[in-house]
């Protein structure tokens, strides 16, 4: 077996969704809320996924989702191993969430 002594990233098409929640009074609910509806739907069914995010917690989310090109695997260290995605427009997608007002769902496209 090889180590692990440098990255393993493998180019590939990666749908990604950002999630913004209002930080309110309410935000431990709807994070709580938006951690069930992630895991009950998964990344296999991105679209159910964006609906009950969206009639689950309505005005209390943005929603920016895409699919590009990028890298994911194994990024490591002497004392730590982690896996990463890498996208090249994540900081552009991640100002257009910042930029949406409550309750919008934008598709991000590059």
């Amino acid at each position: 077996m090889q180590p692990l002594d440098q990255p393993k990233l493998r180019k590939s098409r990666i749908d990604f969704l950002l999630v913004q929640v209002r930080d309110d009074a309410e935000v431990q609910r709807n994070v709580s809320t938006a951690y069930l509806i992630a895991e009950h739907y998964g990344a296999n069914r991105p679209g159910e996924l964006i609906d009950e995010l969206s009639r689950s917690l309505g005005n209390a989310i943005k929603i920016v989702h895409g699919s590009e090109v990028g890298h994911s695997g194994f990024l490591v260290g002497k004392t730590q191993m982690g896996h990463s995605v890498i996208l090249p427009h994540f900081t552009e997608a991640r100002h257009r969430v910042e930029s949406l007002e409550w309750g919008q769902i934008v598709e991000f496209q590059k």
